[in-house]
């Protein structure tokens, strides 16, 4: 888990990290744009292959926007493309920021790394194309006013938690028309991403110290306690073997587990407690002992 810095991108992070570990595989689990900066989980090597099951957590943003100016990217490293004093009142914008709460939709800007026909917008961007993006429903589960620093253009210091695939800077563009000024982003720090928060986080420089030290170790996070969110189903001894191998899991095979809903994500161990897989039970779940209870969805072979 790094704490980005301002000015990378999360694909340079991703990099560095790459280099520093001495690995060929390194993921993230959710962008940050260059401008924002926090938490960055990153999944390293065979663990790549569950970062989807990560992706799905809420994730707390402190972040700041400047009211009475719009930009061609919605944040602080577009161009600015109007601008004219915002008189708006601290109670008028904690009023509206409070409105913006629950599901959402929202329209991708096109400056995201979303991909179209294999092509991410933010390359057409830079072509001067625009093209149509299909709106998007997202979720904000809180926002609250933090600070709000006066002025014509005021400054807005705002908390938000929010669902996978929400743009905070989009969140910061409709702020900006509800109140009829307009906005953009000049501020974003992720402080938490699931479980994961901000005070945990190692900075680029952490980790090369901790490579000169011989002591990488310290920064790793093993799978079972990066995905402990997740229900666990326990293996019976000689079970493993058939589970990497691609069988389903069966009542029988099951020496203990937390409770289980259906159609949920469970992690799978082995009986002394190491990762084995991720499976989804089934959706009308039953103890017969012919019908699986689990299908595999990742096995970390």
């Amino acid at each position: 888990m790094v704490n980005k810095p301002k000015g990378l991108t999360s694909h340079d992070v991703v990099d560095k990290v790459r280099r520093i570990f001495g690995l060929k595989k390194v993921g993230h689990t959710g962008t940050l744009d260059p401008l924002a900066t926090g938490v960055l989980v990153l999944c390293l090597g065979r663990a790549t292959r569950l970062s989807r099951f990560l992706l799905v957590d809420p994730k707390e943003y402190i972040a700041e926007m400047v009211l009475g100016v719009r930009t061609d990217t919605l944040d602080a490293t577009g161009k600015v493309i109007s601008s004219s004093p915002c008189h708006a009142s601290e109670k008028t914008v904690k009023e509206v920021i409070s409105t913006f709460k629950g599901p959402l939709i929202q329209i991708p800007p096109m400056t995201s790394a979303i991909k179209v026909g294999g092509k991410p917008l933010y390359r057409l961007a830079r072509k001067g194309i625009e093209i149509e993006r299909k709106p998007r429903q997202v979720l904000i589960y809180e926002s609250e006013l933090l600070d709000f620093e006066n002025g014509d253009y005021p400054k807005v210091k705002f908390r938000i938690i929010t669902s996978k695939g929400t743009y905070i800077r989009v969140f910061c563009s409709d702020i900006g028309e509800k109140l009829g000024c307009g906005a953009h982003l000049s501020e974003l720090k992720r402080m938490r991403a699931g479980k994961f928060s901000l005070d945990e986080a190692f900075t680029l420089e952490d980790l090369k110290e901790l490579k000169a030290k011989g002591q990488l170790g310290e920064a790793i996070i093993s799978i079972n306690s990066g995905l402990d969110n997740y229900p666990f189903i326990m293996l019976q001894e000689g079970a493993e073997a058939r589970v990497r191998n691609g069988s389903p899991i069966f009542p029988k095979m099951i020496k203990n587990s937390e409770p289980l809903q259906e159609g949920g994500i469970v992690r799978v161990i082995d009986a002394s407690g190491n990762f084995i897989a991720m499976a989804c039970c089934s959706k009308r779940l039953t103890f017969e002992r012919r019908k699986p209870l689990a299908n595999l969805l990742c096995v970390l072979s």
